[in-house]
């Protein structure tokens, strides 16, 4: 398996792809805590398996998404209160 998930994850192309779908979900206020929760498993995948020379975009990345919950949390995925 580990075989299997390396080989995505170290393609450019699909790097390439999973840091745009980031910066999708993550400018976006109709994303949910699901999507956010998957797309930053995603990242830290990309980071680990990640060519070398992109590895500072990907931490960037992450580093972003990581600011930007704070919106989610605050403005975003609040429950009402009863």
């Amino acid at each position: 398996m580990t075989d299997a998930i390396e080989r995505v994850f170290s393609n450019e192309d699909r790097i390439f792809e999973a840091l745009n779908e980031a910066r999708k979900l993550f400018g976006s206020r109709s994303t949910t805590e699901d999507q956010y929760d998957a797309m930053k498993k995603t990242l830290g995948f990309c980071l680990l398996y990640c060519p070398e020379r992109l590895r500072d975009i990907v931490v960037s990345t992450l580093d972003e998404a990581a600011k930007r919950e704070w919106f989610f949390v605050l403005y975003v995925w609040p429950k009402p209160s009863a």
